[in-house]
């Protein structure tokens, strides 16, 4: 069965009801092009996507708690603030002391 279409201005092509019910199509679901070396042009429904594979691979790690990072960052910050300013804080004593 050969059916034939005319192009819009801007190249756009209705598909056929027969092409449509033949790949199972269904308002809004992606077509790829396939083109042969002979030239010919094949149609078919895309039937993958990240949307329908998702949650099919398990991942290697555990999810991240976000609070638990954010926890031990301020912590080594505040370890590393106590660090810096403990000898700031003992040169200031020493300097009082000898007031």
């Amino acid at each position: 069965m050969i059916l034939t279409r005319k192009p819009t201005s801007k190249w756009q092509v209705t598909l056929p009801p027969e092409v449509r019910h033949a790949l199972q199509l269904t308002q809004g679901e992606k077509i790829a092009f396939s083109i042969n070396d002979d030239g010919t042009v094949e149609l078919q429904p895309v039937t993958t996507t990240l949307e329908s594979i998702y949650g099919s691979v398990k991942p290697l790690q555990s999810p991240k708690d976000f609070n638990q990072i954010i926890q031990a960052v301020a912590e080594d910050k505040a370890e590393k603030y106590r660090t810096i300013s403990k000898p700031t804080a003992e040169k200031h004593k020493k300097n009082e002391n000898s007031k």
